[in-house]
């Protein structure tokens, strides 16, 4: 995906680190994190956002995303490897995605 632009609806840690490891371009989305615009900053991706957030919430909006918790601490390759890892143990629910 060297290159590519990205459109997400909420840019988060976790998806700033995918977007690094993926060595994206450009990152375009409605509402972003203050990890997110961190991380992409200090790794030299672009990005435009509507609206920056100090953290990205659950699908009920009473918690923190349960993937920038799993984001936390983890380098851009260390994260993907963590999500490789874990993809052939646990089936992804699409109805109920975690954030």
């Amino acid at each position: 995906m060297v290159g590519a632009t990205v459109l997400d609806k909420a840019v988060g840690r976790a998806a700033a680190l995918l977007c690094v490891y993926a060595k994206l371009d450009l990152v375009l989305t409605p509402l972003i994190s203050r990890a997110a615009v961190d991380t992409l900053e200090e790794f030299g991706v672009l990005f435009l956002a509507l609206e920056k957030v100090e953290h990205i919430v659950d699908t009920r909006g009473t918690a923190p995303c349960p993937m920038e918790q799993k984001a936390a601490g983890k380098s851009p390759s260390q994260f993907y490897k963590s999500l490789a890892r874990k993809r052939h143990h646990k089936q992804v629910d699409r109805a109920n995605p975690e954030c």
